[in-house]
C-alpha cells in the first residue's frame, strides 16, 4: 500500500481521538467501539486508513495477556460451588447464540462464518479480533451486530435495572498494582513467541489464543499477578478498533 506510514499514523491517531471522545462521553467500550467508528466514518470519507499486519498482530498478543488475567485462583477454587448456576449459563448462552444464528442465517440472509461471529455472546474486543482471524466473515456486519448488543447490555439495560430499584453493581475501585516495567516487558515478550508459534501452528486466533492460556496459567496459579497498565490495554482497543474501522470501506 502507498503511503502506508502516513496512512497509519493518521489512522491511529483518528482512533485515539475517536476513543477518547466516546471515554469522555461515558459510552460503553469506549477505546474500542470509538475508535471502530470514528476510523469507519474517517475510510468512508476516503480518508486513506490502514493498519500494518505486525501491527495488528502485536495487538492480539496484549488482548490474549488481558482476557487471561481474569482467570485468578480464586476463580480456580470457587468453580465447582456453581454447578447449576455454570451449566444453566451454559445453556442460556447456546440457546441464545443458536437463535441469533438461524436468524441471521435465515431471514438476515448472512453467510455462516458473518452469522456466527455475530451471534457469540462474548466481549466486543475478543469477538471482533476472532473474527479478523477468518477472512470469510463480514466484518463490518459483525461489527455492527456487536456493537449493537453492547449498547442494549451497556447503556440500556443498566438503564431499566436502576429503574426497577435492583442494586447496580459498583464497579469503581481501584485495580492493585501490577508487575514491574521489566517484569512486563518480558511476559508481553514471551506472549508474543507463544503467540507467533500458536499461529504458525495453525491454532484458530492463534497470536491471541496462546497468549490467553499462558497468561491465564500463570495467573491462575499465582505465579505472577498479571495487571497491565491501563495505557497499554487502551491502546491495544484503540488499535483493534482501528483494524475493525479499516473494513468498512472494503
Amino acid at each position: 500500500m502507498p503511503h502506508a506510514v502516513p496512512a497509519t499514523l493518521a489512522t491511529l491517531v483518528v482512533g485515539a481521538l475517536g476513543g477518547a471522545l466516546f471515554a469522555w462521553v461515558g459510552l460503553p467500550a469506549a477505546w474500542l467501539s470509538g475508535a471502530m467508528i470514528a476510523v469507519a466514518l474517517a475510510s468512508l470519507a476516503k480518508m486513506p486508513a490502514h493498519v500494518p499486519t505486525p501491527l495488528r498482530d502485536g495487538l492480539f498478543v496484549v488482548l490474549g495477556v488481558t482476557m487471561g488475567t481474569g482467570v485468578t485462583p480464586d476463580t480456580i477454587e470457587r468453580i465447582g460451588e456453581w454447578p447449576f448456576t455454570m451449566a444453566l449459563l451454559g445453556v442460556t448462552m447456546i440457546s441464545v447464540m443458536g437463535a441469533t444464528y438461524l436468524y441471521q442465517r435465515r431471514v438476515a440472509g448472512w453467510d455462516r462464518e458473518t452469522s456466527y461471529f455475530a451471534a457469540i455472546p462474548g466481549a466486543l474486543a475478543v469477538v471482533m479480533a476472532m473474527t479478523l482471524s477468518y477472512p470469510r466473515a463480514d466484518v463490518g456486519r459483525v461489527a455492527l451486530a456487536q456493537s449493537v448488543r453492547l449498547f442494549i447490555l451497556m447503556a440500556v439495560l443498566p438503564s431499566l435495572i436502576a429503574g426497577s430499584g435492583a442494586p447496580v453493581l459498583d464497579i469503581s475501585a481501584q485495580p492493585p498494582a501490577g508487575p514491574g516495567l521489566p517484569l512486563l516487558a518480558a511476559l508481553v515478550a514471551l506472549a508474543g513467541l507463544i503467540g507467533f508459534g500458536t499461529a504458525r501452528a495453525g491454532v484458530p486466533a492463534g497470536g491471541m489464543t496462546g497468549p490467553f492460556f499462558m497468561s491465564a496459567i500463570l495467573s491462575a496459579t499465582g505465579t505472577v499477578d498479571i495487571i497491565l497498565p491501563g495505557w497499554l490495554t487502551h491502546a491495544a482497543l484503540i488499535g483493534l478498533g482501528c483494524v475493525v474501522g479499516t473494513r468498512f470501506s472494503d
